[in-house]
């Protein structure tokens, strides 16, 4: 007891002679402000949390959210029919943001008459998401009209080719040739063996004569159809199935000895037993200095109808010893041989990227525990700057998961890959510099 006290004297001994216990509390003014006074930047941040039918109801309730609220509305539109209208309202509503205002196709003629009568609401719209058939004349309308600058078109019919002057981000199916000198992104989409491989050519060639490589900085190359085994197990020959048609556009930059300058690139396709070709052939044509995001999901035959051996190489390891400033890795190889799979993935880590990595996806298939366990340490022992990191074996999910993942096969792009609401759509909304910052979409 004496030595508390003694303590709590020599503790005072330090306090100011004039100290005092504050007796009194300073009153504070707290200005609040309502919403109407808020800026219209903070609530256009707010209505962002809003569905359609919520923003609806907000520019009807009140002239001062009239304007943040039409603004969140016409932002992006998606023109998609009734059936995934329906589904992707049902699926989007478990999402925190409102993501866009989706149109059936019938109502494509109320749009354009609303953007031919108020130039005010077109310079609005910025994202137009087209994923079904639609009138071709009101669709130039439209984009005579607005300002966009984000356009997602796989519906069908050509693309306006002189109406892209203004876009910047670009997702597409393969299309005939087209001008659009401002372009910094180029999403490539396919649905299952496209028979006009030729168009990739002619895509590159037009892209170098009108110079519209120059500021690209995201060139992505994907599918929309099943990237898994069972896919690839029913090919009897791997001439049965056509290489990926982005091999000749890549062939035509390397033939004119023009680089790309990208710094995010995403692959996917068949690539035969060609990796290291491949694998070269991007090296020469792709300014691998730049490159600092790299997705990989590419079906591969390492060693057709042979036995696996040690000197295997597969496009990820043979790739990936140019891209000494990488930083950010997704790959799910689906390969053959699932030695060679794993083995690309551990040499990867351990040699070509040690420790460069901020985040990294990895999805791929083992043959046993032991082996999923070596990646594992792969990526603990040689990436310790991860920031972000995603992992997933297909093959060591146990349970009723794995149950599911067998059931559901037959609908893999749609389910589990997302191709279409779950991935490619949310990437259109959600444009960011890693690939797939979201749930994994394989």
């Amino acid at each position: 007891m004496e030595q508390r006290r003694m303590s709590r004297r020599r503790l005072s001994a330090y306090r100011p002679h004039n100290w005092r216990y504050p007796i009194q509390v300073l009153p504070v003014h707290n200005e609040r402000l309502s919403l109407e006074q808020l800026p219209v930047v903070i609530l256009a941040a707010i209505f962002d949390l809003l569905k359609v039918g919520d923003l609806l109801n907000v520019c009807v309730a009140s002239k001062y959210f009239y304007l943040p609220a039409v603004m969140r509305l016409y932002q992006r539109i998606v023109i998609t029919n009734n059936y995934l209208r329906t589904y992707a309202d049902k699926y989007l509503s478990r999402w925190l943001y409102n993501i866009g205002t989706s149109v059936p196709p019938g109502n494509v003629v109320k749009l354009a008459d609303v953007v031919t009568r108020n130039d005010k609401l077109a310079l609005l719209m910025h994202t137009l998401i087209v994923t079904e058939k639609c009138d071709i004349m009101l669709l130039r309308e439209i984009l005579t009209l607005a300002s966009i600058i984000d356009l997602y078109y796989v519906g069908d019919g050509p693309l306006p080719q002189r109406l892209l002057h203004n876009v910047i981000s670009l997702t597409t199916l393969i299309q005939e040739p087209f001008i659009a000198p401002l372009l910094t992104e180029l999403h490539i989409c396919k649905a299952g063996d496209d028979p006009h491989s030729d168009k990739y050519r002619r895509l590159a060639l037009s892209m170098i004569d009108n110079d519209t490589f120059q500021n690209l900085r995201t060139l992505a190359f994907e599918n929309t159809d099943d990237r898994n085994l069972n896919t690839l197990n029913q090919l009897n020959d791997d001439n049965e199935r056509p290489l990926a048609g982005w091999i000749l556009f890549f062939e035509v930059f390397a033939q004119r000895q023009t680089l790309l300058q990208v710094t995010n690139l995403i692959l996917e396709g068949f690539v035969s037993s060609s990796g290291a070709q491949i694998a070269h052939l991007i090296s020469q044509t792709v300014n691998m200095d730049n490159l600092n995001s790299l997705a990989l999901l590419c079906t591969e035959l390492s060693h057709a109808h042979a036995l696996h051996y040690d000197n295997d190489t597969t496009l990820l390891e043979n790739i990936t010893k140019h891209t000494k400033y990488l930083r950010e890795l997704s790959i799910s190889p689906t390969d053959d041989c699932l030695t060679c799979q794993v083995n690309a993935i551990i040499n990867t880590l351990k040699v070509n990227l040690h420790g460069q990595l901020r985040n990294l996806l990895v999805v791929f298939e083992s043959p046993n525990a032991s082996t999923s366990a070596n990646v594992k340490l792969a990526i603990l022992h040689n990436q310790s700057k991860l920031e972000l990191l995603r992992y997933r074996d297909k093959t060591t999910q146990g349970g009723l998961k794995s149950e599911i993942y067998s059931l559901l096969s037959l609908r893999t792009s749609e389910l589990e890959h997302g191709t279409f609401y779950n991935y490619r759509i949310r990437k259109g909304f959600f444009p960011n510099s890693f690939t797939y910052m979201g749930d994994i979409p394989f």
